[in-house]
């Protein structure tokens, strides 16, 4: 799709990798805050922990869901397959994915949502199946939406630094235009736990 464009000066973010050999790319390292948010989890005494991933066949999900994984895997923590529930970065299937988590039988002691947005919806269903947060289920987000300072209680979450990423993406742009560069650049931006 994007070869049609070779000519026009292009810089993707957040993919996780250029999406052709002549644009530029700013992206998120995924997997370190997917890894940050399972450290977290576990240096909180947590062993039994879910997942609600982002959609799969982008960065934003199946990176942060990689990085999570890695450090269940080093903690040698299994996480049951029934509780890793795919989401959209919508509140309403963070909702739905925490529902279907927390109705089983045996339940995690936390969850990692990977978006701030899903969490909006994963808290509402804690909530909702009375259930306290984070007395009963521990949560974390990613993203630190500008509304997260809102939630209650107070979302604990994964910084993705979307200030540097927009302004890192405009400066390549930038260079690609006024300097003519036509090799492509990748750079990355690292999060950081809020």
């Amino acid at each position: 799709m994007l070869e049609e464009y070779r000519h026009i000066p292009m810089v993707v973010m957040d993919w996780g990798e250029a999406k052709a050999d002549f644009t530029d790319a700013v992206i998120d390292n995924a997997f370190e805050g997917g890894y940050m948010a399972g450290r977290y989890l576990i240096e909180r005494g947590h062993r039994e922990i879910g997942v609600i991933p982002g959609p799969l066949e982008r960065n934003t999900g199946a990176g942060r869901l990689a990085g999570f994984m890695k450090a269940m895997e080093e903690a040698m923590i299994k996480v049951p397959e029934s509780w890793i529930v795919q989401g959209d970065f919508e509140p309403e299937s963070g909702y739905r994915a925490m529902q279907q988590i927390l109705s089983q039988p045996h339940r995690p002691t936390a969850v990692f949502c990977g978006g701030d947005i899903m969490a909006m919806g994963a808290l509402c269903a804690a909530d909702e199946m009375g259930l306290r947060v984070p007395q009963d289920v521990s949560l974390i987000g990613y993203d630190n939406v500008r509304n997260a300072r809102y939630f209650t209680p107070a979302l604990t979450t994964i910084h993705q630094p979307k200030d540097s990423l927009g302004e890192t993406a405009f400066n390549m742009l930038l260079d690609r235009i006024v300097n003519k560069r036509e090799e492509p650049q990748s750079i990355e931006v690292h999060p950081r736990l809020i």
